[in-house]
């Protein structure tokens, strides 16, 4: 998926649900749900951060999910669980620093990439 697409489904998302009336990073404080309301890796129990915390509150509250947990296909292959049949994907975002440059005239630089939850 490319990077504009990604800024496009999330803008276009916020602004579907403020035209409804709804404050999307409000709402999870009024929504009762189980257990934590900030959304976290199932496998490794690591908290989400940054734009992903939105992108899967709104994510949770458009499919009625009851937990704010969520594993790549691959960690629920090795937890030996189920994705639904039809399910798709959620995307998010991981960004990790990288060092670029010679020796003496190094930089870090943020390299973007997507993948599914």
């Amino acid at each position: 998926m490319k990077l504009a697409n990604l800024y496009e489904q999330v803008t276009t998302k916020i602004i579907a649900e403020l035209e409804t009336g709804a404050v999307p990073w409000t709402r999870p404080w009024k929504y009762q749900r189980t257990g934590s309301i900030m959304p976290q890796n199932f496998a490794t129990g690591r908290p989400y951060s940054g734009i992903n915390i939105p992108i899967l509150w709104g994510e949770a509250i458009a499919k009625a999910y009851d937990r704010h947990q969520w594993l790549t296909f691959k960690q629920a292959q090795v937890l030996k669980a189920n994705v639904r049949k039809g399910e798709h994907g959620t995307v998010v975002v991981f960004t990790k620093k990288l060092r670029v440059g010679e020796e003496d005239e190094t930089k870090l630089v943020s390299m973007l990439r997507t993948y599914s939850v």
